[in-house]
């Protein structure tokens, strides 16, 4: 299967979901994530603000403020494949962009920098148990973390996004960890794969 082919069926599949079974699954992974050392140590969280049938990261988001942690999500510059990253201090005053994505109105005072304490939470179509992710096509992350390789990077997704190998480029960066909701992934596989052949 062709990378547009692979996205357009793990959307599909995603897309099938009930709400019900989303926030099921959900809350699993956000337990599986609060069960990490690097989240628990971390003075920073960066993470994606779910949309559509995504995992929910609002909860980790309201945990992590909680807690005291810096908390930034992304904005897209308009320039290719490049975002920065705004802080928050809630769910509140987020707008909807071009593509029905909550984000912070942009201010230049709101940049974060990450560092290396600065845990990060990738969204992901498909991942494969060598830890590397197919998004939506952007290029988004993989510039970021190539250009941050520090950080620690967390994928998270639903046990059936796990495949045996999602197709790679040059440009394309492994993560450090998976998580979903059968469990914590660092160093092998532990789950049933999927073939995408």
């Amino acid at each position: 299967m062709t990378k547009s082919e692979i996205r357009k069926l793990y959307k599909e599949k995603r897309s099938a979901l009930t709400i019900s079974r989303v926030e099921e699954m959900s809350a699993e992974i956000q337990y599986n994530i609060f069960s990490l050392p690097q989240y628990n140590d971390c003075k920073a969280l960066f993470t994606f603000i779910n949309y559509g049938k995504e995992v929910v990261t609002k909860n980790i988001i309201k945990d992590a403020l909680k807690k005291g942690k810096e908390v930034a999500v992304p904005y897209m510059t308009g320039k290719p494949h490049e975002m920065v990253f705004l802080e928050i201090d809630g769910l509140d005053n987020l707008v909807e962009n071009k593509y029905g994505i909550l984000e912070p109105v942009f201010n230049e005072e709101n940049i974060v920098n990450s560092n290396e304490s600065t845990f990060i939470i990738v969204p992901a179509l498909v991942l494969d148990n060598n830890k590397n992710r197919m998004g939506y096509g952007g290029g988004f992350y993989d510039k970021y973390l190539s250009e941050n390789k520090y950080l620690c990077s967390v994928g998270v997704a639903y046990d059936f996004q796990i495949v045996e190998k999602v197709p790679t480029e040059e440009n394309d960066v492994p993560l450090d960890i998976i998580v979903t909701n059968r469990g914590i992934v660092k160093w092998k596989l532990l789950m049933k794969t999927v073939s995408l052949q």
